[in-house]
């Protein structure tokens, strides 16, 4: 990352977003190494020349789109865990399903695209997890202290954490996000009531 460069700006509109979300969908379905910037340019009917006017490498469009897509999937989860009308559990499971459940089922090769995304944006990964790791612990404070939800000898931080990897746990178990969905929501209902009490 540059240094005017800011972590998670707001959404690309536009042209812009209209190829990210493109290279995204290829970057998904093929991955890095087997997406060309001709096959983003071929699925979007741009020439090459048009598409560089836009993004000068390979991993600029990549590093791009996983921004863009970490934008979306952040201010999502944000949305949902904001909200008054759930439950916890429920708010939870939709921010994490909205966090990582949309993209499941939709990649071909995950390795490889885990290890695009360590090389590329792995500071993007980071200021993003950390901007929900923070909306989460905030959302437990909220419902959790004043109703004796979390134990007085578990902070919510910690809470945070747990419900983090229950929910990592089930992205590499699920095949759909269906599947995703229902696995995270077992997991909170029983995580959330060890955490009932005192």
């Amino acid at each position: 990352m540059t240094p005017s460069e800011p972590p998670l700006p707001a959404p690309d509109e536009g042209r812009s977003a209209q190829i990210l979300e493109t290279a995204l969908r290829l970057f998904l379905r093929f991955g890095f190494k087997k997406t060309s910037m001709d096959d983003v340019a071929q699925s979007l009917d741009l020439s090459r020349q048009a598409l560089y006017s836009h993004f000068r490498s390979k991993d600029e469009l990549f590093r791009r789109a996983l921004r863009h897509a970490l934008t979306s999937s952040l201010r999502d989860g944000q949305a949902e865990l904001a909200r008054s009308d759930l439950s916890l559990r429920m708010r939870l499971e939709r921010a994490y399903d909205e966090w990582m459940g949309r993209y499941i089922g939709l990649g071909s090769d995950p390795v490889e695209l885990h290890t695009a995304t360590s090389e590329l944006g792995a500071d993007l990964m980071e200021a993003a997890e950390r901007a929900l790791r923070s909306s989460v612990t905030r959302a437990i404070e909220d419902h959790g202290m004043p109703k004796g939800l979390v134990r007085r000898c578990i902070s919510p931080e910690q809470v945070a954490d747990t419900v983090a990897l229950v929910a990592r746990g089930a992205k590499h178990s699920a095949h759909t996000r269906e599947e995703f969905r229902n696995q995270l929501g077992s997991s909170l209902e029983v995580l959330l009531a060890e955490f009932e009490g005192c």
